[in-house]
């Protein structure tokens, strides 16, 4: 509120300054004042804190002071503003008489005895106060003259001491015992003051001019308290007469200013490349004002703006560049002009079955688990030969694979559970309770006789992981699925398709002429108008080659790859260059159409070699013996070995290395039949974030390939 006032006050004034600079009247007056000032206090206390007095009656008085100050007055047509700040003194002598019976009394004149009589006394109380006030008041001018002033006055005391005393008035020819006519005296500060005191003020003046810029002004006030003097009632009206001599302000008289505009420009024409259109720049500018002569209220001034512009006529852009396309074998050899081959083969992969259900810690929840699971109605719609490929994507069908297959097997079916033995899982209860739940799903989804499951529990597995690491702690805990009928729980077996890439990269090398700058780049690659393969970047080209590992598309055409290469110069212009890659595709319709000898390629993988273990398992003996029967004399057979995250890279890769060649003695594979890969360490076939991903990379994969005639096929 304070500020909106301010504001409303000072754009008041602002406007009422320029009204009257035009009437060459005084926007506002400033002078000093002084007053009269009859004080009326009444109180209703018999005595002041911490000072004694025999008073019975409350006090009341008057008394006369002064109010000196600077009066600011502001007229705002028949409204105006006026601002009272100074000094003034309230004081008064406030009193209470009182008759007492029987004192004794010293005879003032002879023979100066002691009488006893009936007095008259007063309680007096002198206040003396000064108090600095600041007044802002409204005033209204009045249709019979004088105006008519209504305001607050705001005050702050600065000095509030007081002097009491008890005096005879009656006998007057007698005096106290002590032969002196006052008693009781005290004087001090006046106890428990309100130093900030509010009042209401209500009052009329009447301006007497002296000149034509000055004035006499007359005012009387009255001012009513809006609080007590004191904590207890003291309350001080005054009544103030007094005069003003006001000084007029006249603000300067600003002429009326019109400013002629003159305008010079110069052009300059220059052709440069680097704009696509023609451009007008501005260079420089520069102005010059000239103030003209005032006649009257009125003056012409004159500006003078000198502009320097330059024409930027454009020229064709011309940018040249070429993009080459080369091949590179595995080995690192460049082929200049490649005929990438894209080659259809068909594949038999097996995927195995990881016989692991793996819970979260102290839990039992088969819904917490990555299992899939579903309604005793789904079933009938469920196939093995519908699940995606993938050997994760699998395993998440596990326990309906295993349900299905026990369907079809009357052998019996054993689930074991364990914990990690934790403190967070040191229960049996537990791994019994993860036995059960798996039963009850094989039981309610699959309906297999209960009797063919049987159950079992205890701590550890038993052939455990790290049981001081995490991973290893959540791979303990898990249950375990057993059955003597190896058809339960043999491999998936999967017919696809692959497609070979020579060679399997691409080089790709842009170049633009001279190294002129551009601003952006990219290069597509293109197969019947589907982009296999982008890439893109800002500033100039690179200055390596950059590799692609070619990822062909669905399409088996004999069609080239096209090669698209694109720059942006700094002018935003698009410039454009392309060449082609040769490809010949063949499909594995094509090769027995033209009698092309061909390559049945089978993928097998090993699990579960144990943790740190490279001896196969019986169940891997099983998949081994599969695999055997698999190679014929004409077959090659790469064997390569992966471990699980855990471990040095070095240790890793001598078990990897093991496992291969435990791998390479069962399948009873001569040396020069066999290819040993061990990545132990340096590269993992799964995630290793969930227990089951490391599981799975704990592998020996085997690849046959074996070349099998078109007239046989």
């Amino acid at each position: 509120m304070l500020v909106h006032f301010i504001f409303v006050f000072c754009s008041l004034l602002a406007f009422t300054a320029s009204i009257r600079a035009q009437d060459n009247i005084p926007s506002w007056y400033i002078g000093p004042y002084g007053a009269l000032i009859q004080s009326y206090h009444n109180s209703d206390f018999i005595e002041l804190p911490g000072y004694p007095s025999c008073c019975t009656n409350s006090r009341s008085g008057t008394g006369l002071g002064y109010d000196i100050g600077l009066l600011f007055h502001v007229p705002l047509n028949q409204y105006g503003f006026r601002l009272f700040a100074g000094v003034y003194n309230p004081s008064a002598t406030i009193y209470s008489d009182e008759k007492i019976g029987n004192q004794f009394l010293r005879n003032l004149q002879p023979p100066f005895d002691t009488i006893a009589r009936d007095i008259m006394v007063r309680h007096e109380i002198d206040a003396q106060l000064t108090a600095i006030s600041l007044r802002p008041m409204t005033t209204f001018t009045l249709p019979f003259g004088g105006d008519l002033m209504a305001g607050i006055g705001l005050s702050y005391i600065l000095t509030h001491t007081f002097s009491q005393r008890e005096r005879l008035i009656s006998p007057d020819n007698a005096a106290f015992i002590d032969g002196r006519g006052i008693r009781n005296e005290s004087s001090g500060t006046i106890p428990n003051t309100s130093l900030f005191q509010s009042s209401f003020i209500l009052g009329y003046s009447h301006n007497l001019p002296i000149s034509h810029t000055s004035v006499l002004m007359p005012f009387i006030e009255y001012h009513h308290p809006l609080q007590s003097l004191t904590s207890y009632s003291w309350n001080i009206q005054t009544l103030r007469i007094g005069m003003s001599i006001n000084f007029g302000i006249i603000p300067s008289k600003k002429p009326v200013i019109r400013i002629d505009t003159i305008f010079r420009r110069d052009t300059v024409s220059t052709i440069t490349p680097l704009v696509s259109l023609d451009t007008v720049r501005l260079l420089h500018t520069q102005s010059r004002l000239s103030k003209g002569i005032e006649q009257g209220n009125f003056r012409i001034d004159t500006l003078i703006i000198i502009e320097s512009f330059e024409l930027l006529k454009s020229i064709p852009s011309i940018l040249h560049g070429d993009i080459i396309a080369m091949g590179m074998d595995d080995h690192g050899n460049i082929i200049p002009k490649p005929i990438i081959n894209i080659e259809e083969w068909e594949q038999i992969e097996t995927f195995p079955l990881l016989p692991y259900v793996y819970f979260d810690e102290a839990s039992s929840d088969l819904g917490g688990t990555d299992q899939h699971l579903i309604l005793s109605a789904e079933k009938g719609t469920f196939h093995e030969d519908s699940l995606p490929s993938g050997t994760l994507n699998i395993y998440q069908d596990m326990l309906n694979i295993v349900g299905k297959r026990a369907n079809e097997s009357s052998e019996n079916i054993l689930i074991s559970g364990y914990i990690n033995e934790s403190a967070q899982e040191s229960s049996k209860d537990l791994a019994k309770s993860r036995a059960e739940i798996v039963k009850e799903y094989f039981v309610n989804t699959w309906g297999i006789n209960p009797n063919r499951l049987k159950t079992q529990f205890g701590g550890l597995p038993p052939f455990p992981s790290n049981t001081n690491s995490i991973e290893g702690q959540s791979e303990n805990s898990r249950a375990e699925i057993l059955s003597k009928d190896f058809s339960i729980m043999a491999p998936l077996k999967k017919r696809t398709y692959i497609k070979t890439m020579n060679p399997p990269y691409v080089l790709l090398k842009p170049t633009i002429e001279d190294g002129k700058p551009i601003r952006a780049w990219a290069i597509q690659i293109e197969d019947e108008n589907n982009t296999i393969y982008s890439i893109s970047g800002n500033g100039n080209i690179p200055d390596t080659m950059l590799k692609w590992r070619i990822a062909p598309s669905q399409s088996m055409e004999d069609k080239p790859y096209t090669v698209k290469f694109t720059a942006i110069d700094t002018l935003g212009k698009t410039h454009k260059w392309t060449t082609s890659i040769a490809t010949e595709r063949l499909t594995l319709k094509k090769k027995q159409e033209l009698q092309i000898n061909d390559t049945l390629i089978e993928r097998f993988a090993l699990i579960l070699f144990e943790f740190n273990k490279s001896t196969l398992s019986s169940a891997n003996q099983q998949i081994a013996k599969t695999i055997r029967e698999s190679i014929k004399d004409n077959s090659f057979v790469t064997i390569s070995g992966h471990t699980d995250q855990s471990g040095y890279m070095e240790y890793n890769t001598a078990l990897s290395q093991s496992r291969c060649k435990e791998v390479q003695r069962f399948l009873q594979l001569p040396d020069d039949k066999v290819t040993i890969i061990p990545l132990g360490g340096k590269a993992y076939p799964f995630t290793n974030q969930s227990p089951q991903g490391r599981a799975y990379s704990r592998t020996v994969f085997v690849e046959i390939r074996t070349p099998v005639s078109s007239a046989k096929k």
